[in-house]
């Protein structure tokens, strides 16, 4: 929603009973994004209204199926990222104590359900759409932590949604798979819900993330064939929706099955280099972090925690005079240290028993006690045993082709207690009511703990952003050629095309000096600044002359300039234009603008607290000079960015055009004199999200290898953002001052967002999005969080233990000084750019995700298969098709559109011949080879397959064959059917 323009009317109605109650009328949809904002409004709003004393909304049931129809209707067209079920549609609607109402934003209409008394437009409503869906039902934990703390309890309802209370099974998995929803063709599934060999939560935070990042080894990133980079999103199952990935050593990496019969762990990039060819199996895909801090934010229990090292060395604290190897502690060392001291085994020596049945555990250890011998196992190679141990994940070799030997053989001897008991004992007190882990821990005489109680299912979701900015068509200057420049808005074109002038509405400014009218800041006559006169607005321009003149001014000839463009027209309510001088400028240093006259350069959003100087290409000696202090390691200010190498060279150019335009435009010294990229250390930018209107100023101290901003927490917080795969924007602090211009911003619904109004200098912690005080600060977490985990307690219960950036904050008077938990070796390791950005074509793109799927454990292929027929291809070839027969027609020349084509056969504004189809056969069949393909190869529902067998029936018989049609695939198809 847009923040400026959000709300469109606020007014008092009455319901049917005589009472009066709020209504709030949102107005059309910008973009789906602020979620938790979009609620609040009406929280706020009922607050209002309750001290007004204007009684609470009452919803008709006519009212009640509209909107849920609406909302139906609404994705459909739109595509939410969370769609309700009529259900929670239902419970908002008739719940509410304020009615949430839109303006009519769509040009569809509802079919049913119209010429409502209290609904004012047929016409679907987006804007409540959005803060319904988007808002308060997919943002209902976060909202029922300020409805608790504001005691508007009216708004418990919402408790309701997504099962919050159910004790129902069936809906608690249902939960777990919204992130499944909507799979986008290309982008592959890495775990589906809950599924052992899935990300395996391990809690902490590193110095990449938090704020809805989550880090993994840098050689999970590669061994899932490069499409999870550093700052791309991937869509998780808990605790929110998404998060941002970078990259944390110190966790483990996946395991994989090779085609040499090795089962190994991959911890490192060169490790997954060397295997990466020779893959039969990702049997687990590794850990991710994620920290108290976001389980805190979405108002998630917490889930079972892993026993790690860190856990492990808390309790290994407590044993009196203990001198412990906590790196090269060995086995022997560990069950001694165990079965003394009463602490569990420590995790280097479990494996995963919580994945395997008891029946499986009796079946290992009849196998173990009839293999081994001298402290060592060798398996006869069978599918169920190397099926146990891949479950387990114990790394093993193949011998011959015939056997399997663990690597490490007494682990399992020991945890088996095979040291201890024979077999006949050790299968005769298994007890078939307790777990694996219990039934382990009494025959080994150590505690057992779960190794990883909780996998995470994951997706992924948008690759990382890292562009320059450039308008769709791009654009130099702000300066209007009509349709004389063609659709490419050509002022070389135009200047040829327009030799007489032409027409166009822009303000009309006068030289104070000659009385010239013209329409830039500088008159072509004399040479002199000019004025805006009065609100007239000039018609006539002279393109040539103005060109001439531009090219006096500052010294460039049109014929050195390979590209030169404008707009069609001025959308702003000034009509003002910008200097063509600027837009030569602009081309000669090959840069282009935005909407409001700056260079904008977008990037995702990732969260750093600590960096070091090689990993940034800045000197220690140079962060001296910027106010750091230290040699290895610096806490990162909160108002310092480092930006990607393609970030750096281009606001190099920018740095230079900015330059040029001073020396040859105003007369004045360069400013920035930048040679090189490392240049910019030190100069400030303004950071600025898509859909808001207020800038942060910031100092890049240094340049990286990934595609994306990293940033202090707080600086994507003063955006009013996250990063679970938001991005942004910088421009260079004096291109903002001297290019932008209110006057250049469209006088549209929205025209006001992502443009730089106002504009913070100083970061303040208590004004920024109150999510980044949610940071975890501790270098370690107490045993107490670890006792909560495992008792699945909600964050709030632990909060008093857990230091949050806020609480350090108001302990300390500063946000510096804080902590991490797990170590990173190198920010920019691990992939930089996706594979989906890298692969090709659509086909390449789905043959990965499905090759993908199908040697990853935690994955069900035909499941993925299915659901990209279903969430994507098929949407669009049928919406392709239905549009096919109510498209209109388009003049190529003038760009004008017709609902049926002239009887003339020319445009009847420029009288072109051309006129063209706006949606073409080609557009309707292109992913139907593919769809069928896939259908064909993957076990699909038997409804699925008709689908499609049907719909390839209809399209073939609606387009006549030619030559290259008779040997289509819609007929092969439809014989192999």
């Amino acid at each position: 929603m847009a923040p400026l323009e959000g709300i469109a009317d606020v007014s008092v109605l009455p319901n049917d009973d005589g009472t009066d109650f709020a209504s709030i009328v949102y107005s059309g949809p910008i973009r789906g994004a602020g979620g938790t904002a979009q609620a609040m409004s009406v929280l706020i709003a009922d607050v209002v209204r309750r001290d007004l004393g204007i009684g609470s909304f009452t919803a008709t049931e006519d009212e009640i199926q509209r909107y849920t129809e609406e909302i139906d209707h609404y994705n459909r067209i739109k595509h939410l990222q969370y769609l309700p079920s009529p259900d929670e549609i239902r419970l908002v609607v008739s719940r509410s104590p304020v009615m949430i109402d839109g303006e009519g934003s769509e040009e569809e209409e509802v079919s049913g359900h119209r010429n409502m008394a209290r609904i004012k437009s047929n016409r679907i409503r987006g804007g409540m759409c959005l803060v319904i869906s988007e808002g308060l039902i997919q943002k209902s934990k976060k909202i029922l932590k300020h409805t608790s703390a504001l005691s508007l309890h009216e708004w418990d309802f919402l408790s309701m949604i997504s099962g919050q209370k159910s004790d129902d099974s069936g809906e608690s998995i249902q939960k777990s798979e919204k992130f499944l929803k909507d799979i986008i063709a290309g982008r592959p599934v890495f775990s589906h819900p809950s599924r052992p060999g899935g990300f395996r939560l391990r809690y902490g935070r590193s110095r990449t993330s938090g704020l809805a990042a989550a880090s993994i080894n840098p050689a999970s990133m590669i061994i899932l064939g490069g499409f999870i980079a550093i700052g791309s999103q991937i869509k998780v199952e808990l605790p929110g929706k998404a998060a941002a990935i970078t990259p944390c050593d110190s966790i483990e990496g996946p395991m994989v099955l090779l085609d040499d019969g090795r089962h190994i762990r991959v911890n490192t990039t060169e490790e997954a280099n060397e295997v990466l060819g020779h893959i039969v199996q990702i049997t687990d895909v590794g850990e991710i972090l994620i920290s108290y801090g976001d389980f805190a934010e979405n108002n998630h229990k917490l889930e079972r925690p892993a026993f790690t090292s860190e856990w492990w060395e808390i309790l290994a604290r407590k044993i009196p005079d203990a001198h412990i190897d906590h790196e090269n502690i060995t086995c022997n060392e560990a069950f001694e240290i165990s079965r003394k001291q009463g602490i569990p085994l420590h995790p280097k020596f479990l494996y995963f028993w919580h994945d395997i049945t008891n029946d499986e555990l009796k079946f290992l250890v009849s196998e173990t006690a009839s293999v081994m011998s001298s402290g060592h196992i060798s398996y006869r190679r069978t599918g169920i045993i190397a099926d146990i141990l891949i479950k387990l994940g114990v790394p093993f070799s193949t011998e011959g082709g015939t056997h399997i030997s663990p690597n490490d053989p007494e682990i399992i001897i020991r945890t088996l207690g095979l040291d201890r008991c024979s077999k006949e004992d050790i299968i005769s007190k298994i007890d078939d009511g307790k777990t694996v882990v219990e039934n382990l821990s009494m025959l080994s005489g150590v505690t057992i703990m779960e190794r990883s109680p909780t996998r995470i299912g994951a997706r992924m979701g948008r690759p990382e952003k890292s562009g320059d900015r450039k308008m769709k068509p791009k654009v130099h200057v702000l300066f209007p050629v009509e349709s004389y420049g063609d659709n490419r808005r050509s002022i070389i074109m135009a200047e040829d095309r327009a030799s007489d002038g032409y027409e166009s509405e822009v303000a009309s400014r006068k030289c104070p000096k000659c009385g010239n009218i013209t329409p830039v800041p500088i008159c072509e006559e004399c040479g002199q600044p000019t004025t805006f006169a009065e609100s007239k607005k000039m018609n006539q321009i002279n393109l040539q002359r103005l060109i001439s003149a531009a090219e006096n001014n500052v010294k460039v000839s049109l014929s050195d300039i390979k590209e030169f463009k404008g707009v069609k027209k001025l959308m702003s309510d000034m009509k003002a234009c910008e200097p063509l001088e600027k837009g030569m400028l602009r081309s000669m240093h090959d840069v282009s603008i935005n909407k409001d006259g700056t260079c904008r350069y977008d990037m995702s959003d990732i969260p750093l607290t600590h960096f070091k100087p090689e990993e940034i290409g800045t000197s220690p000696q140079r962060l001296h000079e910027l106010g750091y202090e230290g040699e290895k390691e610096f806490e990162l200010f909160p108002q310092d960015v480092i930006i990607p190498a393609d970030a750096a060279r281009y606001m190099l150019h920018v740095s230079q055009f900015i330059d040029h335009l001073l020396v040859s435009y105003y007369r004045m010294e360069p400013y920035y004199s930048c040679t090189k990229p490392e240049d910019l250390i030190g100069q400030l930018v303004i950071g600025l999200a898509p859909h808001t209107s207020g800038g942060i100023v910031g100092r890049i101290i240094g340049i990286s290898h990934v595609s994306g901003c990293y940033a202090h927490p707080l600086f994507h917080a003063a955006k009013r953002r996250n990063c679970d795969g938001d991005e942004d924007s910088i421009m260079l602090l004096l291109d903002g001052l001297l290019n932008f211009s209110r006057w250049f911003l469209p006088s549209t619904r929205g025209g006001l967002m992502d443009a730089p109004l106002v504009l913070t200098l100083h970061l303040k912690a208590d004004e920024v999005d109150k999510e980044a005080m949610n940071l975890d600060t501790l270098s370690e977490y107490p045993e107490e969080f670890y006792d909560a985990a495992r008792d699945e307690k909600m964050p709030s219960a632990i909060e008093g233990i857990m230091v949050s950036l806020k609480k350090h904050e108001s302990q300390n008077g500063t946000v510096m000084g804080i902590g991490y938990t797990h170590p990173t070796g190198d920010i920019n390791e691990g992939v930089t750019v996706s594979a989906y950005k890298t692969i090709g074509s659509m086909q390449e793109k789905i043959e990965k995700q499905l090759g993908l799927a199908e040697i990853i454990r935690a994955v069900d292929q035909n499941d993925v298969a299915a659901r990209v027929l279903n969430s994507h291809f098929l949407p669009d070839i049928y919406g392709n098709f239905r549009a096919f027969f109510s498209q209109e027609f388009r003049c190529t020349k003038c760009n004008t559109k017709y609902r049926r084509i002239p009887l003339s056969g020319k445009c009847r504004k420029c009288g072109n011949a051309s006129i063209n189809l706006t949606i073409h056969k080609a557009s309707i069949v292109k992913y139907l080879e593919e769809t069928i393909r896939v259908s064909n190869n993957y076990d699909m529902p038997e409804y699925l397959k008709a689908r499609i067998a049907n719909l390839a029936r209809t399209i073939t018989g609606t387009f006549a064959e030619d030559k290259e049609d008779k040997e289509d695939t819609l007929e092969r198809y439809e014989d192999a059917s």
